[in-house]
């Protein structure tokens, strides 16, 4: 298990996917992606909280008659997989329950999981990513400057990717 920890902002989701993209090869069962970010601080307290998002991520229905947790575990039980949790800060308790239960039952399953801290889990890598490149604050920095910047370059991608969906509005 890598987790990648660091500010709000600062780059773990993007870098995930393109860790995650380099290991499709690995994992026959496909990567998967669950943005664990709508999900309500509530729900960490239940004992299956996030395994839902999972699930839905995976296409699975739970039998009636198992834990949202428990089902999850058996379906994953032939299954060679990489799971990408995203978010996993406002719901750590849960993101770590669900993570532990899966590694040490699925062995030839893997998750990276993207937060502000560690999960603690068993034989969690926990990876600091540093936060995006800014102009120094003490000169007089232009707008080339910033759009130089990794922080820059990314506000006015997102900026860009936020304007053409306005307009297809």
């Amino acid at each position: 298990m890598l987790t990648l920890t660091g500010p709000g902002g600062c780059g773990k989701t993007r870098f995930a996917q393109y860790v995650a993209s380099g290991l499709l090869r690995q994992f026959p069962d496909g990567v998967w992606f669950v943005d664990l970010a709508p999900l309500e601080c509530s729900e960490s307290e239940t004992p299956d909280g996030g395994v839902a998002a999972v699930a839905a991520a995976l296409g699975l229905v739970r039998p009636a008659r198992q834990s949202a947790l428990d089902g999850l575990v058996q379906t994953l039980a032939r299954r060679r997989l990489l799971l990408l949790l995203d978010n996993c800060e406002h719901i750590i308790e849960a993101c770590a329950r669900l993570s532990d239960s899966v590694l040490r039952a699925r062995p030839r399953v893997r998750i990276i999981a993207t937060s502000r801290e560690p999960l603690h889990v068993d034989g969690e890598v926990a990876w600091p990513v540093p936060p995006l490149s800014v102009p120094s604050a003490d000169a007089d920095v232009s707008v080339a400057d910033v759009l130089e910047s990794e922080a820059g370059r990314l506000f006015a991608e997102r900026a860009r990717v936020a304007r053409h969906a306005a307009s297809d509005r």
